[in-house]
């Protein structure tokens, strides 16, 4: 087989119905055309994040089995790289897992990271995405779904609210009124859970970056939940800024 020096890769999650699936769209060095690889996890037991896990360990071993001597690793969940390079502390039994066996790849590949924010059309995040999904959903590769309505799904947000990340997050430039438009559409997953329900789920690592983003402490709950709908960390922490900032300066009679 024909050494390659480099790769990169794409790589998501997905869940749904207990179900967790991974995608990975996996470059070699100089090739045009990259290879596309899918499956179910095994292990469903963080949800989406299992995918996420799933896939960048698979790329990882892609890139050894073709005798890559690094790997470019592009992701849209932040614990792919945090939980690697240790800016986040493994607390679970699956993220442990993955440290360790990233922590071993280390001295046998170099492995960087790149932070791809989700939902912004980027080409191959997508596909990485619509792989992911139709894991999940136990359809062929072939047969990409739109993924308006299984992102929401999946993420467990109402349509309303993903559409509106989509849009969002198509602009560049974010002003005040953008902010304002990002509408929750309704009760969700999220919309119920206590702190250290959200905290669980995000990690609580960015507790003090929160608290010291956002105007009122109360908020801290919100920016989590934004930011399990979709949003980066400081989009998350500026909606509930926004939102704190329309709500002091209204008038009620």
């Amino acid at each position: 087989m024909e050494t390659k020096n480099h790769a990169v890769a794409y790589v998501d999650g997905s869940y749904s119905n207990n179900i967790a699936g991974y995608g990975v769209v996996f470059f070699y060095e100089d090739a045009k055309e990259p290879e596309y690889f899918s499956g179910r996890c095994k292990n469903a037991s963080m949800n989406n994040v299992s995918g996420e896990i799933e896939a960048s360990l698979f790329a990882v071993n892609k890139a050894l089995e073709y005798g890559c001597s690094s790997v470019d690793i592009f992701y849209d969940y932040i614990g792919i790289e945090y939980w690697a390079t240790g800016a986040w502390r493994a607390k679970k039994e699956e993220t442990m897992a993955y440290r360790d066996q990233m922590n071993f790849f280390k001295g046998m590949i170099d492995i960087q990271f790149h932070h791809v924010e989700a939902h912004t059309g980027d080409r191959w995040n997508e596909k990485a995405d619509d792989l992911a999904i139709n894991a999940v959903l136990g359809k062929k590769e072939e047969k990409i779904q739109e993924i308006d309505t299984y992102d929401a799904k999946d993420r467990g947000i109402k349509p309303e609210c993903s559409a509106a990340i989509r849009r969002f997050y198509q602009k560049k430039d974010h002003k005040f009124k953008d902010f304002m438009q990002l509408k929750v559409g309704g009760i969700d997953r999220f919309s119920r859970l206590k702190e250290e329900d959200l905290e669980d789920m995000i990690l609580s690592e960015m507790k003090e970056t929160i608290e010291k983003g956002i105007h009122d402490p109360s908020g801290y709950n919100n920016v989590l939940k934004w930011m399990l709908r979709g949003l980066s960390l400081d989009d998350a922490m500026h909606k509930v800024n926004v939102d704190y900032e329309i709500a002091s300066n209204c008038t009620y009679y």
